[in-house]
């Protein structure tokens, strides 16, 4: 009922939410180096000033979808619930199923979060990658596959936003 509740405030939001500058630029800039308009660092081109994975994944969406605001916000609202059908598996797991359903309730009951994670900025896109870092690698005994495609996971996140790489020693240890 939680991930319910927090998928239908999802849509409304990614309806409602007026765009802002950083959405526009992952958007406009990203669709602009997924179609190869622009390279980076061609002259007289648009400032990249995070990592191009922030931006070529947007553009991405807009190529494989459709160009504009709701095929980006509507893959923002799947990563978003990915996300948290991620943090039930890590809270079920380190607890149990009483405190992954709290988890869930707390982030549904969170309309803040919740718009913030309904537009298509690298925040939604960090969220869900972060969370699935810990549900490949946290427990004991993870199959070999699973702390790969974590350590894969982790290394794609730092090229998606860089101050990200200050979660790799503790993912390490």
């Amino acid at each position: 009922l939680g991930a319910i509740l927090y998928l239908i405030q999802a849509v409304i939001f990614a309806h409602i939410r007026l765009p802002n500058l950083d959405e526009g630029s992952y958007l406009y800039k990203g669709y602009l180096l997924a179609t190869g308009a622009y390279s980076p660092f061609q002259p007289y081109g648009p400032w990249i000033n995070k990592m191009y994975l922030s931006f070529f994944i947007w553009g991405w969406v807009q190529m494989l979808f459709a160009p504009g605001l709701l095929a980006p916000r509507y893959f923002a609202v799947f990563l978003s619930v990915l996300a948290l059908l991620g943090v039930w598996i890590v809270s079920r797991r380190m607890g149990n199923r009483w405190l992954a359903s709290i988890a869930v309730w707390v982030l549904a009951l969170n309309p803040a979060l919740i718009s913030k994670y309904s537009t298509a900025t690298a925040q939604v896109l960090i969220i869900c990658m972060v969370t699935w870092v810990l549900v490949l690698s946290l427990a004991e005994e993870r199959p070999l596959w699973q702390i790969v495609a974590s350590a894969i996971l982790a290394a794609l996140m730092v090229l998606t936003r860089e101050n990200m790489v200050f979660i790799i020693p503790p993912l390490i240890l």
